[in-house]
C-alpha cells in the first residue's frame, strides 16, 4: 500500500512540475503581445509625455498611432497580428522629416522614432529594448 502511495505522490509531483513549466512558458509568450494603447501607456510610464496626434490605419498592420513627445520628436506605434509579421515589416527607409528614423520592436509592436532626443530613445529602449541596427 505504501509503495502505491509513494508512486502516486511521485507521479503527481512530476505532473505538477510539468504544468508549472508549461504555464510559465505560456505567460512569457503572452508578454510579447501588446496593443497600441498598452505600448503607449508603458512608454508614458517611463516619464515621457506623449500626445497622440492621429490614428494610423496601415494596410499591413492591425492598428497604429502617430504621436508627438514633449521634446518635439514623433513616434509611430504600429501593432501587428503577431511577432513574425512585425519582423517582416521593419523597413529602414529614410524619413522625409530630415533625420533617419530609429526602429524598435517588441513582440508584435513596432515603434518608429523620428527625432534624435536621447530622453525619447532612453524611454523607448526601457520599454522595447535596443533599437534595431
Amino acid at each position: 500500500m505504501s509503495r502505491r502511495i509513494t508512486s502516486m505522490f511521485l507521479f503527481l509531483s512530476v505532473l505538477s512540475f510539468g504544468v508549472i513549466g508549461c504555464s510559465g512558458a505560456s505567460r512569457s509568450g503572452e508578454a510579447e503581445t501588446l496593443t497600441v494603447n498598452e505600448a503607449l501607456t508603458q512608454i508614458q510610464g517611463q516619464g515621457l509625455s506623449v500626445s497622440p496626434l492621429r490614428s494610423l490605419s496601415p494596410g499591413f498592420a492591425q492598428d497604429g498611432l502617430l504621436a508627438e513627445t514633449e521634446y518635439g520628436d514623433r513616434i509611430r506605434i504600429v501593432e501587428f497580428q503577431n511577432t513574425s509579421s512585425a519582423s517582416m515589416q521593419v523597413s529602414r527607409k529614410s524619413s522625409s522629416a530630415g533625420s533617419s528614423p530609429f526602429f524598435y520592436q517588441k513582440g508584435n509592436i513596432m515603434v518608429v522614432h523620428l527625432g534624435n532626443d536621447s530622453r525619447v530613445e532612453d524611454a523607448l529602449e526601457a520599454v522595447l529594448g535596443p533599437k534595431e541596427q
